[in-house]
């Protein structure tokens, strides 16, 4: 492994120009010859298939190979079945991205109307470890 880069606290969904880590990484390509960036799996790289697809075009642009932990290699256009697959699974990541945001903007507002009704304050979301009360136990409240 030459490098390691993280684009941290950026949403998977964030496109890939407003990722400073996939810049770094990209300068440091153009810089020392690596031909395989390694992910953790495709839904790791992006969440969105057009954020996923563009990054895997300027990667092969340069002559990288993308490959998974699991071993998959994401680069790989010979095979048009299997660029389908991967870009049906992308479509599944980010349906399933979507989902979840929706359900837990769903629960938190109806925990926030419940709150209101109870206890006459709105609920905006989880506040830090710092803005927590303790009680005589040690146990955040």
């Amino acid at each position: 492994m030459v490098d390691w880069f993280y684009d941290a606290d950026v949403r998977g969904d964030v496109e890939i120009a407003d990722r400073p880590g996939f810049s770094a990484m990209l300068d440091r390509i153009e810089g020392n010859g690596v031909r395989v960036v390694f992910v953790e799996s495709a839904d790791r790289f992006a969440r969105k298939m057009l954020t996923s697809e563009l990054g895997i075009v300027l990667l092969v642009s340069r002559g990288v190979t993308l490959m998974t932990a699991t071993g998959e290699d994401l680069t790989n256009t010979d095979d048009e079945m299997r660029v389908a697959f991967r870009q049906i699974a992308m479509a599944f990541s980010q349906l399933e991205k979507t989902r979840l945001v929706k359900k837990l903007k769903g629960a938190r507002d109806w925990k926030s109307v419940a709150s209101l009704a109870t206890t006459g304050r709105r609920i905006e979301g989880q506040k830090g470890y710092t803005g927590r009360a303790s009680d005589s136990n040690g146990l955040l409240s």
